[in-house]
């Protein structure tokens, strides 16, 4: 009973820090929150115009280069992403941008460069689980191709993600998952991947 108060303990740790990061913690930049916006509402050229003015704070720089890329390569501008994702590399927790970096040389063709960099996102500790992955466009049309289907042969994922990636597609789809994911938690409660998806659940159920 205390090691599961414990892991709940944790769980409401991790939850806070997701509503803090989802409630705005760049707002002091009202440039960056406006394209961040306009991002979400498919308007990238302004994003991208409103980014390149700004001057972003060192706690802001994650978000600055996340979104600044994004915006580049949603309209195009792939040497302008590769730039802002590569100096978002250089800051914690890359991996992501790693994974942005991929799907940017997969839709230029460099077969050799997204494979480099979609590589390092699956050996970092945020990847995304498989169907993520591949259901993005700048993957599509490449399960024929002999070089992907050799890539993915490699066991990138252990049987903890995949419990993790099918818990997360049954929430997203409104299923109820407490007792399964409350299990999870006490099986793996040093994992903080299942504490971030029990902080995620409870928040929507609280919604």
């Amino acid at each position: 009973m205390e090691e599961m108060e414990m892991s709940r303990t944790r769980i409401v740790a991790f939850l806070l820090i997701a509503m803090v990061y989802g409630s705005g913690l760049f707002a002091q930049n009202a440039g960056l929150m406006r394209a961040v916006f306009q991002i979400n509402n498919g308007d990238y050229r302004s994003a991208y115009d409103e980014l390149t003015q700004i001057s972003p704070a060192s706690s802001e720089a994650s978000y600055y280069y996340e979104a600044l890329g994004k915006a580049a390569f949603l309209t195009g501008k792939y040497a302008e992403a590769i730039q802002a994702f590569e100096q978002r590399t250089k800051l914690p927790q890359p991996g992501i941008a790693f994974l942005e970096l991929a799907k940017v040389y997969f839709m230029q063709e460099d077969f050799d460069s997204g494979l480099e960099f979609l590589t390092k996102h699956l050996q970092s500790p945020s990847k995304l689980p498989y169907n993520n992955i591949i259901s993005d466009r700048a993957f599509e049309n490449l399960d024929r191709d002999r070089r992907w289907i050799r890539f993915w042969s490699e066991n990138w994922f252990t049987t903890l993600d995949d419990q993790i990636a099918e818990l997360n597609s049954l929430m997203l789809s409104d299923f109820p998952v407490l007792e399964p994911l409350e299990k999870l938690v006490s099986d793996h409660e040093d994992d903080d991947e299942v504490l971030i998806l029990a902080a995620q659940y409870y928040n929507k159920l609280n919604d």
